[in-house]
Parts: structure tokens; C-alpha cells; sequence
């Protein structure tokens, strides 16, 4: 039996508002594992047609360069 995802549960949840998902991504304080089930609950939206490849992008790229911790 394959173990569950806490990413689409996160997407399963979340009906359609990311604002929660995102906080718990920038937010430092947050556990590495959390914020990564986060960052797939972004991915699973976007697989089930609930995010656009350019609302994904649009988050990912400045998330990537400017608001995580290196």
C-alpha cells in the first residue's frame, strides 16, 4: 500500500487558495520536510489543471532566487 502523500493532501485541501500553502514555504521557522510537501502541493495543483504553468512559474522563479535561505 503506497503511503500518503502530505503534498496532495495539502492540494486536496487547500480548494483552490494557495496564500497558506506559500506561508508555510517562506516560512523558515517550518520544518524542511512540511515545506517541501508544500512546495509538491503547488506541483499536484498544477497536474490536476488547478494552476497554470505560468502561476507555477511565476511563484517558483522569485522564490527560488530571492526568498529562500541559501
Amino acid at each position: 500500500m503506497e503511503e500518503p502523500s502530505f503534498g496532495r493532501i495539502l492540494a486536496s485541501v487547500c480548494h483552490g487558495d494557495v496564500s497558506h500553502i506559500k506561508q508555510l514555504i517562506e516560512d523558515n521557522t517550518v520544518e524542511s520536510t512540511v515545506r517541501c510537501a508544500a512546495i509538491h502541493s503547488l506541483v499536484v495543483l498544477f497536474n490536476n489543471d488547478q494552476l497554470t504553468r505560468e502561476e507555477l512559474i511565476a511563484y517558483f522563479h522569485p522564490l527560488f532566487y530571492t526568498k529562500l535561505e541559501t
